[in-house]
């Protein structure tokens, strides 16, 4: 009868070594998945950053522009031949504006009609430029300097419509300008500042 040798105890040591080794394997990834869902659920996630610019749009009706316009060309009262009174402003596709106004030359009161344009300047500025003006049928546009100064007096009279903050926290340029029929819409990009 043949007796079994017995084991040395190396074996018994290899095979708990080789099954812990094993069993470490399978379970850590187990525990770390366990934990890593756990966590998730009582820890709140840190919401993204928000964007830190946007764009706007500014929509000024026929009557909010006869109103500025009407301010506008009384500050030029002194510096020009005649005064603009019973100012109206027709705004139309294509950037066009038609102003229809009474010039009082003296006791005289002709009626004037001017076609303007609008840009965004070079500083983000809304610029009118007169395209076209007459008084009773007569074309104006030759007077350069008269063209100058209601021009300026427009552009001053919405300088502040340029840039600005009325949002706590964001600033606009604007970046475009369009007329549709009754309104004149300007573009603008909101920045955080």
């Amino acid at each position: 009868m043949a007796y079994a040798t017995p084991r040395p105890a190396r074996f018994y040591r290899q095979r708990v070594f080789y099954g812990g080794l094993i069993a470490g394997f399978v379970i850590f990834p187990l525990l770390v998945f366990a934990l890593g869902w756990v966590l998730s659920h009582h820890v709140a996630a840190t919401p993204k950053p928000g964007p830190d610019s946007g764009n706007m749009t500014i929509t000024l009706d026929d009557d909010v522009l006869t109103l500025g316009m009407t301010m506008g060309l009384a500050r030029v009262k002194s510096q020009v031949p005649f005064e603009v009174t019973n100012t109206r402003v027709t705004t139309k596709v294509g950037d066009h504006i038609e102003v229809h106004a009474d010039g009082n030359f003296g006791p005289i009161v002709i009626g004037m009609d001017m076609t303007l344009g609008t840009v965004v300047d070079a500083t983000g500025h809304l610029a009118f430029q007169i395209k076209a003006i007459s008084a009773a049928g007569a074309d104006l546009s030759l007077f350069g300097f008269t063209n100058a100064r209601i021009e300026d007096a427009l552009d001053q009279q919405f300088a502040d419509l340029g840039s600005g903050s009325f949002v706590k926290g964001l600033s606009y340029q604007l970046t475009n300008v369009r007329t549709e029929a009754g309104a004149l819409v300007v573009s603008a990009k909101l920045v955080k500042i």
